[in-house]
């Protein structure tokens, strides 16, 4: 089976010190390892405000994960993350690749032959 690339997005409460906010997504990056999947990009935000309130908080921290690996990673992402009480938010989506034109001719032809 071919391993699927993800991005995770989430949120960390604003007032968690740097050890915390450096913690959490080094946990990110060996829950993800740790399943044999690979980590090809990790990206800080930073603190941004938000459109309302969540959990009683104006803004937080935001991390961007972007990874790949089979279908159970990002369960298992995903679990790491509502079990930590510093994330109030998380959003786990799979990047779909689109086939270039010329790949998609090719296989075009093989189901016409």
């Amino acid at each position: 089976m071919q391993n699927s690339s993800y991005e995770v997005v989430f949120i960390v409460k604003p007032d968690a010190a740097e050890e915390t906010l450096k913690g959490i997504l080094q946990k990110v990056r060996d829950t993800i390892g740790g399943l044999k999947g690979e980590v090809a990009g990790a990206d800080e935000w930073g603190k941004r405000q938000f459109a309302y309130l969540i959990r009683n908080y104006q803004d937080g921290y935001y991390f961007l994960v972007t990874f790949s690996g089979a279908p159970s990673v990002p369960k298992e992402v995903e679990r790491t993350l509502r079990l930590n009480e510093n994330v109030l938010r998380y959003q786990t989506v799979r990047i779909i690749r689109e086939k270039s034109a010329a790949a998609t001719r090719e296989s075009q032809e093989v189901k016409s032959v």
